[in-house]
């Protein structure tokens, strides 16, 4: 019964942390006079640490759909934050402006402001439960990775 209660103590906190992650991948940022999307920054960024980067692998790092990057790909160019070129293969080759570097350079310093934060609040942690923590995570992550909603015998999906 202990860890029952453990547990739902857990899964409320994994929610709360989901939602709070959910929150700030919902706000419109605003950076000087731009108003960015947190998926564009991270378009954007993943493009500028990933210069030969095409629309799949995009997607995938990202995960979201290609249809989903090709779209912001299209508002960030109109922003002037990127450029597209095809390449001598007919492969489309990303650039980004002087403006998007501007904002990749902030996102980075946001993320890594987050990070280190977050550290510091894990260096409470000794060497072994960081370990577990690790460890449950990825369990848990694990079990999202292959769970299938679509195929569930409660819920009634229609495939499109």
């Amino acid at each position: 019964m202990e860890n029952e209660n453990k547990f739902y103590i857990l899964w409320e906190q994994l929610i709360r942390l989901s939602n709070s992650i959910k929150g700030l991948e919902n706000r419109v940022y605003m950076i000087g006079e731009e108003k960015l999307f947190p998926v564009e920054m991270h378009v954007l960024t993943e493009i500028y640490h990933n210069p030969e980067i095409g629309v799949v692998e995009l997607a995938g790092n990202l995960g979201v759909t290609k249809g989903a990057v090709s779209q912001k790909i299209k508002i960030l160019c109109e922003k002037e934050f990127l450029t597209r070129q095809k390449s001598k293969a007919n492969k489309k080759i990303f650039h980004i402006t002087k403006k998007g570097k501007n904002i990749c350079m902030i996102h980075d310093a946001l993320s890594q402001e987050i990070m280190d934060d977050i550290k510091k609040r894990l260096e409470l942690f000794s060497n072994e439960k960081f370990d577990v923590l690790v460890e449950g995570i990825s369990l848990i992550n694990d079990y999202f990775d292959t769970y299938e909603v679509e195929n569930h015998p409660l819920l009634n999906f229609k495939k499109n």
